[in-house]
């Protein structure tokens, strides 16, 4: 949930949604105070997610051919 320091920033976020204009809330089911009108912030989170997941695959699949070939060149 964004927090704004300043009035001009809120309004500035604010911008894009004209008063009386129709607009899609994303929200809990579960609890309906937990609202958002966009979801980039999930989306980065996602992101992020998925960047360390393939990342840490990644060095195991290195670590695991090094290994591989440390033991060939050695024995």
């Amino acid at each position: 949930m964004p927090s704004f320091g300043a009035r001009k920033k809120a309004e500035a976020y604010l911008e894009p949604y004209p008063e009386e204009q129709v607009v899609t809330v994303f929200y809990n089911p579960d609890d309906p105070q937990d609202a958002v009108l966009s979801q980039t912030m999930q989306k980065m989170v996602w992101g992020l997610v998925v960047g360390i997941l393939t990342l840490v695959v990644s060095i195991a699949v290195f670590c695991a051919a090094a290994i591989g070939v440390f033991k060939a060149f050695f024995q």
